[in-house]
This record gives C-alpha cells, sequence and structure tokens, in this order.
C-alpha cells in the first residue's frame, strides 16, 4: 500500500500558502490538473450512481464522483450522509483532496458489490445500510492519518496533485544560472 502513495517526483504537489495541496484557490493550471488527475482515474469517467458520462461533482464524503441530478439528490441526503461539491466552482480543502484520491468510482463500486449493496437504490443504500456507513467511516479515518502526514510534512496521497509542467528557461536565462560569477 505504501508503493501507491509514492508518487513519482513529477506528480508531487507544490505547498505554499496561496495554494491548498498545491491547488491554487482561483482555478489556473493546478486546479485543472487536479481536476484531470481526478478525472482520470479508472472509473471516475461515468457518474457513480447512474453512469452518466463526463461527471462533474463529487461527494467528498464517499470519494466519487457523480452527475448533476446525481448530486441534488446527495445534497438531499444531508451533508453527514453526503457533502456534494463541484469539481471546478467550489473550494477544495486538504481533506477533499485526500478523499478524491484515496477512493474512486471503481472502488467504491466494487467495495459496495462485494457487500452486495451495489443495486440498492440511492437514498436508501447512502442512508439505510451499514456498508455504506462503514466506508464513510473508514475513509475518514484513512484522510485523517494523510492529513495529519501533510501537516508534519511527510509524503502523503496529497502529494499525487500533479505539477504544473516546468517553465523552460531561455537560453540567456539559463546561462546566468549555470555559468559562475566573474
Amino acid at each position: 500500500q505504501s508503493a501507491a502513495l509514492t508518487p513519482p517526483p513529477a506528480l508531487r504537489t507544490a505547498r505554499s500558502a496561496d495554494t491548498v495541496c498545491g491547488i491554487e484557490r482561483t482555478g489556473g493550471p493546478l486546479a485543472f490538473l487536479f481536476l484531470q488527475r481526478i478525472q482520470g482515474l479508472k472509473g471516475n469517467d461515468v457518474c457513480f450512481d447512474c453512469s452518466t458520462m463526463d461527471p462533474d461533482w463529487a461527494s467528498v464524503t464517499h470519494g466519487t464522483l457523480v452527475c448533476l441530478t446525481c448530486a441534488g439528490r446527495h445534497r438531499t441526503l444531508g451533508v453527514h450522509v453526503s457533502r456534494i461539491k463541484s469539481l471546478t466552482m467550489d473550494a477544495w480543502e486538504p481533506a477533499h483532496v485526500a478523499a478524491m484520491l484515496l477512493s474512486g468510482n471503481l472502488q467504491v463500486k466494487g467495495f459496495f458489490r462485494r457487500q452486495k449493496v451495489h443495486n440498492t437504490a440511492i437514498e436508501q443504500l447512502y442512508t439505510s445500510t451499514r456498508a455504506a456507513e462503514f466506508y464513510r467511516k473508514e475513509l475518514a479515518n484513512q484522510i485523517d492519518l494523510e492529513i495529519a502526514k501533510y501537516e508534519r510534512g511527510e509524503r502523503c496521497v496529497l502529494d499525487e496533485v500533479p505539477l504544473p509542467p516546468a517553465r523552460r528557461l531561455s537560453r540567456e536565462a539559463a546561462s546566468a544560472v549555470l555559468e559562475p560569477a566573474k
């Protein structure tokens, strides 16, 4: 499991005061790269609940992507059951980012399938099954562990948020950096 939490250097996140987990609060290249990373997880190309293509909302309580219609259904369940965030319009806290990186549609589908509750109606699945409650609690525990690592400056799942491609230095700038001062 620790191998999954050790991303290559190109995927490590920048940590600074003007970002949350390297994601600029106002959007920009890091937010776009985060969005690509989350949507690129296997199974996240379709809504977790109804299989609509290209979902752009997230249940950060479960770490799944859902479509606008299902996001509305989740919101009626209450934030204690499912907290919904827009991938593009809402601010993201480190715990929300961690939830998305630790979970994903495919993983949660597999869990519900093994628990034999995968064909349950949305409202009943999330509010009346022990499986959903167990998954929420276990994911929250994992998030707490990752946030503690993040706060201590240790390698954690949040390091998987990609950095934007490095800017190329002009030949003159590179020469100025590489040549010793005279």
